[in-house]
Order: structure tokens, then sequence, then C-alpha cells
């Protein structure tokens, strides 16, 4: 199974994730509510969780999704869990669709994008009760991840003003 300690311990890693705790970690709490987990969803789901920003948080570039798919799945592969990277690639690939995810793996992809897209702008009626979301975003502050993102998506829709957001999905 993997846990948090078997996540990849490079300096660049390390200093996204510890910037992103909060977010990665209400995001797991929020998809685990919104579905059935077993040893096995867990563990896609804390994959999924700690890369899909990750290439946002490192790289600061908005085109983020691919090389955050692909360092999840190097990082499987490299821990002989290759059979997960389609699921969790999945699931980051398609946690910021516009849309009700209904494909394959939606048991999955459809829950971490609903906590993702509640975590980052508060959107209500999405599957997360507000009493829920208030405890977890005490207990893992936001410590200034919204303005970071607000910020980084500003500047690269002035960079980029015919794709600012690339990482959307319909």
């Amino acid at each position: 199974m993997i846990t948090w300690k078997t996540l990849p311990s490079s300096t660049k890693c390390s200093i996204a994730i510890g910037n992103h705790w909060g977010h990665i970690t209400r995001g797991t709490e929020g998809t685990c509510i919104g579905c059935i987990t077993t040893p096995a969803t867990s563990s896609r789901i804390a994959l999924a969780a700690a890369f899909h920003d990750l290439s946002f948080a490192t790289d600061q570039t908005l085109d983020y999704l691919p090389p955050s798919i692909l360092s999840a799945t190097e990082h499987l592969e490299t821990l002989g869990l290759a059979e997960l990277a389609p699921a969790v690639g999945r699931m980051i690939g398609f946690h910021h669709k516009l849309t009700p995810y209904r494909d394959e793996d939606a048991n999955l992809v459809e829950p971490f994008r609903r906590a993702d897209l509640v975590d980052l702008f508060a959107v209500p009626g999405v599957g997360l009760p507000f009493a829920l979301r208030r405890e977890a975003q005490s207990t893992y502050p936001k410590c200034g991840f919204r303005g970071f993102v607000c910020r980084t998506l500003l500047l690269g829709a002035l960079k980029h003003p015919l794709r600012p957001m690339p990482m959307l999905r319909w």
C-alpha cells in the first residue's frame, strides 16, 4: 500500500508538497468522503493527490497535467506499481474537468475532481458538507495556497491570452 512515506523525497518535490500540504490533505480527505475506500483505492487517492498539482507548484506552469501524470507514472514504476498508473493518471488528468467525469475509474476520478473543486473555490453543492469543509480548513490551513493559484493563473493568462487555462477539460 502507498503511504505518504513512500512518496518521492527529492528537494523540489518536498518543497512543492510542503507548500501545498493542506490542499493535498483536504483533497485526499474530501475524495475519501466521496467514495468507498479500500486499501487499493486509498493508495490511488494518496498518489493522485500528491502529484496532481506537482508541476504547477514546481515549474509554475499552467500546462502542468501531462508532466504531473508523467512524474506519478515514473514514481509508480520505481515502486513496482505500474499497474496503478492508468487510474492515477486519469485522476490527475481530469481533476480540472468542468463537467462530471463518467468514464473509466469514475468512482475515483469524480470524487477527486469534486474535492479539488470544493477545496480551491469552496463551491457549494458538490457533495462535501460545509461542516466537514470548515473542519478540514481549520485542521489543514490554506497558507496562501489560493493566492498563489490566483496569481499564477492571472500571470499565465497575461502571458498566453489565446490559451489562458490549458489545464481545464470539458
